[in-house]
């Protein structure tokens, strides 16, 4: 912690603990210490400083299948967002694409991929590229969740919970912003309403327009 800032908590402590001169008025001790709790507020958030235009939205590979056309979603509550693209749901969708049971979601992994690949074409997805202009941006995360700073009864080796760990460690990296989980899966709403951990529904897909 920086020297301005111990001074800052030091005012505060000092009012806490009635230290404070007892020449002083307790309208200007007040003050002082109002003053430090604003001095140190701003210190702290130089601090925390990681923040994005709008929220940041987190799909599981549910939320993807069910509308792969992520340059067409949008929210009312969060007009301006990023799609934030977490290792274990690429790795999901990298498994599908391959194994999946059914026809139609092979061809849809397999779609998402090519699609996510174009959009690296854009620039670099570990950085954002633009998706809709002044609505969405598309990014990729590479790092792996921190199990021992998460919260306890989730189980690494259940994709579900990693991908809860992953939001935790996202909003520990962006304190500033929203971060939301997206998903249909109705056992993963109820582990995140748990956790305490806000989401929503991906966008229904636009039906084809009759020829």
């Amino acid at each position: 912690m920086s020297n301005e800032a111990n001074e800052a908590l030091g005012a505060i402590l000092a009012v806490i603990h009635q230290e404070s001169e007892a020449a002083s008025s307790c309208e200007r001790v007040f003050g002082d210490a109002v003053a430090a709790i604003a001095r140190l507020g701003v210190l702290l958030g130089n601090i925390h400083s990681n923040k994005v235009d709008g929220a940041i939205l987190v799909p599981d590979t549910n939320a993807l299948l069910h509308n792969p056309a992520i340059e067409e979603w949008l929210f009312a509550d969060f007009p301006k967002f990023v799609v934030l693209l977490v290792p274990v749901v690429l790795s999901e969708l990298d498994q599908l694409k391959v194994s999946g049971k059914a026809e139609s979601v092979r061809t849809k992994s397999e779609s998402l991929i090519k699609r996510f690949k174009e959009f690296r074409r854009r620039g670099s997805l570990s950085v954002g590229v633009t998706v809709r202009k002044d609505v969405s941006t598309l990014r990729t995360l590479a790092r792996e969740p921190d199990f021992s700073k998460t919260l306890s009864w989730l189980n690494p080796d259940n994709n579900d919970d990693r991908l809860l760990a992953y939001m935790f460690e996202v909003m520990r990296q962006y304190p500033q912003s929203p971060v939301v989980l997206i998903t249909r899966d109705f056992n993963l709403q109820n582990k995140a309403e748990y956790a305490s951990c806000p989401f929503i529904e991906p966008p229904d897909p636009t039906p084809p327009t009759a020829a």
